[in-house]
């Protein structure tokens, strides 16, 4: 256990949180608040902007209401495929590029820290969808998802280094997806029945809003205590071969 740790370090049963390893702990917390923010995204925020995508496109707002009509030139149902794939046609050609910067320089946490916060300043205007924004929104969900990609590939280059000891990552990996899978049922379970006590559960729009406000709050915070005082900076793992370019590596 580490002993140089601050006294804001949280115990439980009387030993500091993954025995005192703050870059476990900025890792549970980074992916935490990513995975949460998704679900969120997932969830409650696509409903409500294939709901509005249904207004505009003339049908019922109701996501659970196929529209066969199109707007912005697709369907409504197929918004979310639609993003989907741009993300994933646009990431895949620049993800050896992004690996690179990883592991041929020593700025991995610099990166870390500029993806997080351009993930949060990305989510933050989800929570003003309307019929005014809902198809610009749908654009900046593009980008939010293109920088999710990237921060990805940032945290998962910690996760080797988090122990020298193979038992002990497996250990640290496991309590990472039940802590994880806890917090998601717990964030689903509290908006479902937060929006149903008020009676605005059939309201799409609104329920997203209030999951994208709750899940920004609860991201800042993780984010920005595993980004900006947890993760350590990291010397190169690679030494860039003569005549490379981080393009070419």
């Amino acid at each position: 256990e580490s002993t140089n740790l601050s006294a804001c370090y949280p115990t439980c049963c009387g030993h500091p949180v993954f025995g005192g390893n703050q870059e476990a702990l900025g890792w549970c917390l980074d992916v935490v608040g990513r995975t949460l923010s998704i679900i969120a995204i997932g969830a409650f925020l696509f409903p409500a902007l294939m709901a509005l995508a249904n207004e505009a496109a003339g049908c019922p707002a109701d996501p659970s209401v196929e529209c066969n009509e199109r707007v912005y030139g697709i369907k409504p149902s197929s918004l979310l495929t639609t993003v989907h794939t741009i993300v994933a046609v646009c990431a895949a050609p620049l993800m050896p590029l992004m690996g690179a910067m990883v592991d041929y320089t020593s700025h991995r946490l610099l990166f870390g820290r500029i993806l997080s916060m351009s993930f949060l300043a990305l989510l933050f205007p989800q929570i003003f969808v309307s019929k005014q924004t809902w198809f610009a929104l749908a654009i900046v969900l593009v980008v939010l998802f293109f920088v999710f990609i990237f921060q990805m590939v940032a945290a998962y280059a910690y996760l080797p280094e988090l122990t020298t000891q193979e038992r002990q990552l497996n250990n640290y990996t496991r309590n990472f997806t039940v802590i994880t899978f806890l917090v998601v049922v717990v964030y689903i379970a509290a908006i479902v029945a937060v929006t149903g006590g008020l009676g605005i559960a059939d309201d799409a729009v609104l329920v997203g809003r209030i999951a994208v406000i709750v899940v920004f709050c609860f991201a800042a915070v993780t984010l920005s205590l595993a980004w900006g005082v947890l993760f350590q900076k990291r010397p190169p793992l690679h030494e860039l071969p003569p005549g490379k370019s981080l393009w070419s590596a």
